[in-house]
């Protein structure tokens, strides 16, 4: 048996059960929390407040066209993902944020997370998704890495990149 092999098996096999469900309003405090945990770390290194998180997501959660997703494993929830689809385009979906704590990095719950929502999105009719990213970053590797790209043109807003997927 080839060890290295036999080595990502047992790593892998010690990662615990995930399980991905819908955002609901009980989710907004965990989500506040840890939200502030990873964007105040690197490579973001910015200051939110709680206020301020929370005041962002429950309006984005009253948006019409709003979807949330969870990842949790024991002891809580460790990832989201959130966006709305575009009132004037509904075919079309904004990703917001997709975030996974620190400790999880690695471990392809972003991937999880993100192959759930587009699952829920093409039965919803959904064709596209865009959304903002710092370019040349970890999150512009791993956005690649799931076939976004980067519009032809160097677009910004307030210095993040815009990318797009078809569903």
């Amino acid at each position: 048996m080839n060890h290295s092999r036999k080595g990502a098996f047992e790593v892998e096999s010690r990662l615990p059960q995930i399980t991905i469900r819908k955002m609901i309003d009980a989710d907004i405090d965990p989500y506040c929390t840890l939200f502030q945990s990873v964007f105040s770390q690197y490579p973001w290194n910015e200051k939110w407040t709680i206020i301020k998180i929370n005041t962002a997501i429950k309006r984005l959660m009253r948006k019409k066209g709003f979807i949330g997703m969870v990842a949790e494993a024991a002891p809580g929830t460790i990832g989201y993902l959130t966006g709305f689809r575009l009132g004037v385009i509904p075919s079309v979906f904004y990703m917001d944020q997709l975030f996974v704590a620190n400790d999880f990095h690695g471990k392809k719950i972003g991937k999880r997370l993100h192959s759930e929502t587009m699952s829920q999105l093409k039965s919803r009719g959904v064709s596209k998704i865009f959304l903002l990213t710092k370019p040349e970053s970890i999150a512009e590797e791993f956005y690649k890495g799931i076939g976004y790209k980067r519009f032809l043109r160097a677009i910004y807003i307030k210095g993040k990149a815009i990318f797009h997927k078809s569903v």
